[in-house]
């Protein structure tokens, strides 16, 4: 029942390009038919005139009972890498799924 879904808004020059993701499993339960593991919400927004780009995260339904579970939010150009949660970019952090941001939380990158 995850999907995947995608939308761009607004007028030729100022437009928003929307990527949506719903009730995505970690990848480590994503070949376990059974789990009932943790699902994440979450969207990324690209910004046309400005080239911004948003991760905007949504709730987290349900738990992991799994606590080696990694991740990483960054983005990268062709010269340069940033953590999306500290800012650095020197290096990029490993966060637990426990870690995963809250709801409403966005992150913001701007050229």
């Amino acid at each position: 029942d995850s999907s995947i879904q995608y939308t761009t808004t607004g007028t030729q020059g100022s437009q928003i390009f929307v990527v949506q993701w719903q009730k995505v499993k970690h990848i480590y339960d994503m070949y376990n038919e059974s789990s009932t593991g943790q699902r994440l919400n979450y969207q990324v927004k690209f910004y046309e005139s400005s080239n911004i780009i948003e991760f905007i995260y949504g709730p987290t339904i349900g738990t992991t009972s799994m606590t080696n579970y990694k991740g990483a939010i960054y983005i990268k150009s062709k010269t340069a890498i940033m953590d999306g949660k500290t800012g650095s970019t020197s290096t990029i952090g490993s966060y637990n799924a426990s870690d995963f941001p809250a709801s409403g939380t966005v992150y913001r990158f701007t050229p």
